[in-house]
């Protein structure tokens, strides 16, 4: 195992997760964004990360992890096979990570590792899978772990504590009652500033370009991608690009020969670099997709998309708003979509925007940090009591002010100051019978939003002021 100092300084005081990621090829796509955006959650909600990943080449990927923890541990971590052996060592080996560092849970990022959760069971710790698959429309999935749909799931469900799932569609292919969460997937509409352009596209005589983003293999669509560059070549004079890297499927299909309207741009380093050459973005899975990471990222661009309504795409894209949605596998469908958007550049105006402004209200860091925070609040409720007692300002009131607090109050100017609940007058401060009145009593100030509101609660119990 090679261990290696992350960016981040390690706070005693914090909670520690291990956060295990997958193995990773040469270029980054939804799977390797997620985890650095889960890293960044973590941080946002007050937990120290360790990650643990298999060992990679991609320098750029490895730096942006360091960057986001405290220890990356680079070693061996098999994919989920359910009917084959537990491999021990590689339990054994996860198991000192998690006795060394302290980790209160193990959280596997996507639902391909098996062993860490195991090592997370015998030690006592939370063990939780972040599910960005459903197995049961991903063929390719169940052969690549060979087992079935059913039996992937099951492995899963053994294994896990909790499920966090990317979406609704996600969270509905793993049966786990009260203990599975939705944690989405965020986007930074100000990574696409550049790309938001529409007025200047519509009043444009170019040629519209239309896009599909991504891996690019079968089950991401990629022939039909050509098929509807060929249905569309003599209705319109729109260009057909396909933003991914280069791969035995595009080989093949130069080899079988590309139409004239289409393109092959490779592989594109960032969202906001891919969608520069677009000005409608598709997605045409064959598979049930968790999330859409392309389709959120076009639309906080403020492009106009068009999919397949499968999987958590319907939860993305609103239909007739800021796309269209069209039975799976109806290209011809597709076909009358996307050529309504390449001869209507106002349209593409308004449905880009209306997307644009649909991303900044759902899919922003804040709501994810929320909705993983609310996650582990369930996931360790004993660490939530302990944060929350390490939090409390109690502070001892004078009882010249007559007050006994029997009743929860507020402090400060603000109401989101502190809340603030009584607590019995301690008599052991004083010594005296318990007939007498006491010259103190004890309130306790939980949920302080701040330093200020914090200075507020000591300011008023210093003056007696706390009534």
């Amino acid at each position: 195992m090679n261990q290696i100092s992350g960016g981040l300084v390690a706070d005693p005081a914090r909670p520690r997760v291990l956060v295990v990621g997958h193995a990773s090829g040469a270029h980054l796509f939804g799977g390797e964004r997620s985890l650095l955006q889960l890293l960044e959650l973590f941080g946002d909600i007050g937990f120290d990360v360790v990650v643990a990943l298999p060992p990679s080449e991609n320098g750029e990927y490895l730096s942006a992890v360091i960057d986001r923890c405290t220890e990356l541990c680079l070693t061996a971590i098999p994919p989920r096979l359910p009917h084959q052996s537990v491999d021990e060592q590689v339990v054994a080996t996860f198991a000192s990570i998690i006795t060394r560092h302290g980790v209160v849970a193990v959280h596997a990022n996507t639902i391909v590792p098996r062993e860490p959760l195991i090592a997370a069971r015998r030690c006592g710790v939370a063990a939780v899978v972040h599910a960005r698959e459903i197995p049961a429309h991903d063929p390719e999935l169940s052969q690549w772990l060979q087992a079935a749909a059913g039996d992937l799931v099951a492995s899963v469900l053994a294994e896990a504590d909790y499920v966090v799932a990317n979406s609704l569609a996600t969270s509905r292919a793993y049966p786990l009652p009260g203990r599975v969460a939705i944690v989405p997937n965020f986007v930074d509409i100000h990574e696409f500033d550049r790309v938001d352009a529409h007025d200047a596209r519509a009043g444009s005589d170019a040629a519209p370009r239309v896009a599909l983003i991504g891996s690019t293999t079968e089950k991401k669509g990629v022939r039909e991608f050509v098929d509807l560059a060929v249905l569309l070549a003599t209705l319109t004079d729109a260009r057909f690009v396909i933003v991914g890297p280069d791969s035995p499927l595009t080989q093949q299909l130069q080899a079988e020969g590309l139409p004239p309207n289409l393109h092959l741009a490779g592989y594109a380093h960032t969202p906001a670099a891919a969608l520069r050459q677009a000005d409608i973005v598709v997605n045409l899975s064959h598979c049930e997709e968790s999330f859409g990471r392309s389709l959120m990222e076009a639309m906080a661009a403020g492009l106009p998309t068009v999919a397949f309504a499968r999987g958590a795409l319907v939860e993305l894209v609103a239909e007739g708003e800021t796309g269209w949605l069209v039975p799976p596998d109806d290209l011809s469908l597709l076909a009358h979509r996307v050529l309504q958007l390449c001869r209507d550049p106002q349209l593409r105006s308004r449905m880009g925007a209306a997307g644009r402004r649909a991303m900044a209200q759902r899919f922003t860091r804040q709501h994810a940090a929320a909705a993983l925070r609310v996650a582990y609040h369930a996931i360790l409720p004993g660490e939530q009591a302990r944060r929350q007692a390490a939090s409390d300002i109690v502070v001892r009131l004078p009882m010249a002010n007559r007050s006994h607090h029997l009743h929860q109050f507020f402090v400060g100017n603000r109401a989101s100051f502190a809340h603030v609940s009584a607590a019995a007058p301690d008599r052991a401060l004083w010594g005296g019978a318990a007939s007498a009145p006491p010259p103190t009593s004890e309130v306790v100030a939980r949920d302080v939003d701040d330093e200020v509101g914090a200075g507020a609660c000591r300011a008023a119990a210093d003056h007696g002021h706390l009534a």
